[in-house]
C-alpha cells in the first residue's frame, strides 16, 4: 500500500521529480547491487575457508549463512565481537573486506546515485 502511495505522489508537481529520481536510482543500482552481492559471497567464502583451516575449537563462524550475515554486517560497518577469534589470515581478510566493501563499493554507490541525480536534474531543467 505504501509503495502505491509513493507511486501516486508522482501526480503532485512538487513530489513528482523526487519520486521519478528514486525510481531512476533504484533502476541504476541493479548492476551495483549484483556486484556487491557477488563481493559479499566471495568474502563470505574466503572467511569460511579461513575458518575451516583453523582448529575446530577456534572457529568463529558456524555455517555459511552466518558467514554471509557477518560479511553483510561488516559491509555496513558493524564490527562485532568475532575479532577475538581472528588469526593473521582473518585480519588480512577483515582489512581487505573493510577497504573494498565498506569504502570502495559504498563510495561507488554514492557515485552511481550522484550520476543519476545529475541526469535527473538536467531533465528537470
Amino acid at each position: 500500500m505504501w509503495f502505491k502511495f509513493f507511486y501516486f505522489l508522482r501526480t503532485i508537481e512538487q513530489t513528482s521529480y523526487l519520486i521519478k529520481m528514486i525510481i531512476n536510482v533504484v533502476a541504476d543500482m541493479r548492476v551495483f547491487i549484483f556486484l556487491l552481492f557477488c563481493c559479499i559471497i566471495a568474502f563470505a567464502d574466503a572467511f569460511m575457508s579461513a575458518n575451516y583451516a583453523m582448529p575446530e575449537e577456534d572457529r568463529f563462524i558456524e555455517d555459511y549463512p552466518k558467514a554471509l550475515e557477518f560479511i553483510f554486517l561488516l559491509t555496513l560497518g558493524e564490527f562485532n565481537e568475532m575479532f577475538g577469534a581472528f588469526d593473521y589470515l582473518g585480519w588480512i581478510l577483515f582489512i581487505l573486506c573493510t577497504v573494498f566493501n565498506l569504502i570502495v563499493m559504498l563510495n561507488l554507490l554514492i557515485a552511481v546515485i550522484s550520476t543519476t541525480f545529475e541526469d535527473a536534474a538536467e531533465i528537470k531543467q
